[in-house]
């Protein structure tokens, strides 16, 4: 099922990578993405199918391969690099970069602009093509879950300052994404995600695949808990809420973390019994209901806020050392 919406959070979140400062996308990738580092925890994912080529090559040059595989228009680089786990490349149009610990792609094409022209087709073309890209990119099809064409609408408006009216034009067409949840075995993986757009000619125009592998381990607890769920496990008490939903699967570190953590965990959505709170909580418990933190993004805490309180009136400031 494809679905079109003219206003959401995600697609305002995609906003902020198709703006033109969205050509600093991958140059994030070298000053934060590309600034991780591995963690010895058994809930780390595995290593990535090898894709990209010749697995010899430096890691770089694997890149650039899996780009000219995906039809990304590389050229004559300006910028690539390795920085701790992420390797990217940067030209005049096109921004492409990969996690080397895990199955996560980032691209984005500055020609994906609605004055540059949109990808014709029906939603049912639009979803084949994303998921021809998520196999080049070794992404099991038995793991696609929901697909979703969103697309974005513009609409302009006049404010007249006699009246104080405001008068609305069309609603204009604007870029489509498709979007794939995933699910292994009919457990969900609630933090993988694919969004995927393409420029006027069927190139890719916005890329965000984040799929770690998951363990075998990992997937043997999770059907543990599943069996839990289905014998009628019970959810903690939350003050102020009640259940809505309790669900088996998987959590895992987002794609601009340092770390890859993976968690089995039976996740719960309360619905709160004032109606006036607006937010649901959301808790991950183990199947012993003990709460489980988030999988972390980094391997070491910030630090801690410098103090910001003001001396007191007639005190002396400290001497420094």
């Amino acid at each position: 099922m494809f679905l079109k919406i003219e206003s959401s959070v995600l697609v305002q979140l995609l906003a902020y990578f198709t703006r033109p400062t969205a050509r600093r996308f991958i140059s994030v990738g070298f000053v934060i993405l590309l600034m991780g580092c591995g963690s010895k925890d058994r809930n780390v994912s595995p290593p990535p199918p090898q894709v990209g080529g010749d697995q010899n090559l430096p890691a770089v040059m694997q890149t650039a391969r899996l780009a000219e595989e995906l039809g990304i228009e590389i050229g004559q680089t300006s910028e690539k690099g390795i920085r701790g786990n992420f390797a990217g490349l940067r030209t005049d149009e096109v921004m492409f970069s990969r996690r080397l610990d895990s199955r996560s792609y980032f691209a984005y094409d500055r020609r994906f602009t609605v004055s540059h022209g949109l990808y014709q087709g029906p939603d049912e073309k639009v979803a084949s093509e994303a998921r021809t890209v998520l196999a080049k990119l070794s992404v099991p099809s038995g793991e696609l879950g929901s697909a979703k064409v969103i697309e974005e609408a513009g609409q302009t408006g006049h404010l007249d300052p006699g009246t104080r009216k405001l008068s609305l034009g069309k609603v204009t067409r604007g870029k489509r994404y498709v979007m794939f949840t995933r699910q292994v075995e009919g457990m969900p993986v609630f933090s993988s995600r694919a969004i995927i757009g393409f420029t006027s000619e069927g190139r890719l125009g916005f890329l965000n695949v984040h799929w770690p592998v998951i363990s075998e381990a990992d997937l043997k607890e999770t059907r543990e808990l599943r069996e839990r769920v289905r014998r009628g496990w019970k959810a903690p008490v939350v003050s102020g809420a009640r259940v809505e939903s309790v669900e088996a699967g998987i959590v895992h570190s987002p794609s601009a973390a340092t770390v890859m953590d993976i968690h089995p965990v039976i996740r719960v959505i309360y619905t709160n019994k004032d109606r006036r709170l607006g937010l649901r909580p959301v808790r991950f418990f183990n199947g012993d209901g003990v709460s489980i933190r988030p999988p972390r993004i980094f391997t070491e805490a910030l630090p801690e806020k410098a103090a910001t309180s003001r001396p007191k009136p007639g005190s002396q400031p400290k001497k420094l050392p």
